[in-house]
Parts: structure tokens; sequence; C-alpha cells
């Protein structure tokens, strides 16, 4: 009765309701062929891979996806190199080189896309470009002081902080948490060795892999998660007999994919999706050698998957625990968020691309969910229900 009451509002108010099923494609590095190949994860696994072009690439290590440009990024730990392509693999375009840019002498491990940027992990710091490749900066410079060589990185967009892990061979290793231009630096977790890291920013958790040491709270090799002040460490899965360099956390689904490599070249290793606590883990890609995962969101029409960027907007719509607010058409807009007497009752600044929100402790009823960029706003009216 209260969702057909909702309806009738709803419909008062010129709102439409419908559903869509959002489901994913899959993207990994592939150490044995050197190229990029992708899955689409709505087939029955095993997954059937889909090679990109190989030109350019040696040993592609990290992978970012922009949803709103349909945009892949790879970087290339041995050729020093930074390359996108479509997301189907066409148009390969060479963006960055130690030619083009001093700072990619140091090769690139980890990168993420952000509001028509991108940053990635290399030796000394954290780097920038635009994501055309122009304007590439270091922005922010260790020093020589820990975390000295950052492989892995993630970004919390609702606090506004970046998580880094340094690299534990070489170095120092350890987990560390910043603001964007470097300050309020934290060492969370000292002297861990971890080759990934990802982002539940629901549920404020971040899984890593980890290599691990005997008398500390990752014991063993594998898949961990942790709280983001590093307290509570569990352990999600092992892995291979070679550290692995993916993990990916996936919202809708609260899915975790990571890779299990047991050589360094050879085509034994393979991809698990599980449940957030690790249960439920199923082979989905065998056969390969992986290096570097990233989901893109992909949706059904008609029953037929067609790749898309996430819904614009605000869903589900009604919600009752979570709400993922989509800005894409906007640039990094401020969020804000009304209750039903014009009462704010949230803001977020500069928000890049989704935003996800826990609202188990809203009051049910009418929201209104304003995004403002300048003289540029958009609106849309949200349900709470139960």
């Amino acid at each position: 009765m209260k969702r057909q009451l909702l309806f009738l509002v709803c419909m008062m108010m010129g709102l439409t309701l419908f559903s869509q099923t959002l489901t994913h494609n899959l993207y990994w590095g592939d150490g044995s062929t050197s190229c990029i190949r992708s899955a689409n994860l709505n087939s029955i696994p095993p997954l059937t891979p889909v090679s990109f072009s190989t030109a350019g690439l040696a040993k592609p290590w990290g992978i970012a996806i922009d949803t709103v440009h349909d945009k892949v990024f790879v970087t290339d730990a041995v050729t020093h190199t930074i390359r996108n392509y479509d997301m189907d693999g066409s148009n390969a375009n060479l963006l960055l080189d130690s030619n083009s840019f001093a700072g990619l002498t140091n090769a690139p491990y980890g990168i993420i896309y952000m509001a028509g940027n991108i940053f990635w992990a290399a030796k000394g710091g954290i780097y920038s470009a635009k994501m055309t490749g122009a304007n590439p900066v270091k922005v922010i410079d260790f020093g020589g002081n820990p975390p000295e060589s950052p492989v892995g990185l993630v970004y919390h967009p609702s606090l506004q902080k970046l998580f880094v892990v340094n690299d534990g061979v070489t170095y120092n290793g350890g987990l560390f948490e910043m603001n964007m231009d470097g300050t309020a630096l934290t060492e969370v977790i000292s002297g861990l060795n971890a080759t990934a890291i990802t982002l539940d920013e629901w549920n404020n958790l971040l899984y890593m892999a980890v290599t691990g040491a005997t008398g500390t709270n990752f014991p063993t090799d594998g898949i961990y998660a942790c709280n983001l002040d590093g307290t509570s460490p569990a352990p999600i899965a092992p892995y291979g007999t070679l550290p692995t360099r993916q993990v990916v956390y996936e919202p809708v689904s609260q899915k975790v994919f990571y890779g299990v490599k047991n050589s360094a070249a050879a085509t034994d290793g393979k991809i698990v999706r599980c449940d957030w606590d690790g249960s439920n883990s199923t082979d989905i890609v065998t056969g390969i050698n992986p290096n570097g995962l990233a989901l893109d969101k992909i949706r059904l029409i008609n029953g037929t998957p067609q790749i898309q960027a996430p819904r614009v907007g605000v869903y589900p719509n009604p919600a009752s625990t979570r709400l993922v607010i989509n800005t894409k058409g906007m640039t990094s807009p401020d969020v804000l968020v009304y209750n039903i007497l014009g009462t704010q009752i949230a803001s977020y600044q500069k928000v890049s691309e989704n935003l996800y929100l826990d609202v188990s402790s809203w009051n049910e009823g009418c929201y209104l969910v304003k995004m403002v960029n300048g003289s540029q706003v958009k609106q849309y009216r949200v349900n709470v229900v139960r």
C-alpha cells in the first residue's frame, strides 16, 4: 500500500518510476599477451575475454574507467606510458610518455579518473594530467619520505580523501591517507606491503591485496578488508603464489573482484568474484595472467547488454537504504540535499561522478537533490520508503 501511495504521489509530482538492471564489463591487463582484455559480466561464467590492441604495451598495470566520456586509461610499468582507448578497445591513443613528461621516467602504477583529470601513483609522489594528457604535473611530492613509491591509490569522494598503498618490497610499505594536495598526510597502517587498494564507500571499508607478514594483523597473503582507520582487518580470500595487483569493489551488487596469479608469464591465473565478506566465490575468468582490474557499468535494454555510463540523476528511486547520485553532464558540481521542509541536511563539494549515500537513517519521505555548478543547476526528487 505504501508503494502504491508513493506511485500516486510521484505521478502527481510529474515523476516517473522505472526499474533498470545494471551490470558491468570487467577490464584487466594480461601479463602473457601484454594487452588489455575485457569481458561482459552479464554472461554466465566462465567469461569469454575480448582483447584490445597490444600496440605499445609491455606490462599494463593500472586501469581507470571514465564513464562520462567512455574512455579506458592504462598505465604501463615497463614502457612508462599512459594510454587511453574507447570502451571497446578502439581508438588507442598515447597520452604521455617520458619524452613528453619527465615525471614518467618513474614507472606509473595505479591510476584513477576524476572530473576530467587522471591521477597516477609513481615513485616520489602522485601525478596528474588532463584526460587529454595536457598539463602533466606532480601534484603531491613526498620528498623521499614515506610513501616513497606509491603503487595503488583510491579516492573517497564523500570525505575528499586519497588513500595510498606504498611499495613494501623496495621501500617502507604502509597505508596512507591524505588530502588531494598532500596535506594532512597520515600513516594509517605502518609497514603494510600491499599492491592494490579499492574502496567500499557505502560501508567505509578498504579492500587491499596484501603480502602477509607473521606477527602482524595481516599474517597471510590475500585480500583483506579493514576500516578506513586501519582497524578490524579481516581476511577475505587468499590469492595465488604471486602477489596480485588486482582488487576492485562494485557497490551496487556489493561484490569484490580480485585476481589470482600463480606465475609471472603463464596463463594459470584467474579472476574471482565474491561477496563483500569473501563468501560465494566464483571463478569468472580462467586461463589468464591478470594484471590490474577495472569495472565499467552497462545496462540491459530489452534484455540486450549495451555499453552505457551509469544513469544520470538519482537511483534507485524510491530508495530504502542506499542512494546513488550520478552527476554526468556536469563538471564537479556541489551536491545539496534538502528534506521536505526545505532544510538542507547534507552537502558534498566537487563531486566528480558518482556519490554513494547511506540513507538508512533518513526519515521516510520526499527529498530534493540539487546539483550546482555556477549557473548550472539540476534538481531531482527522491523518495525514501521502507
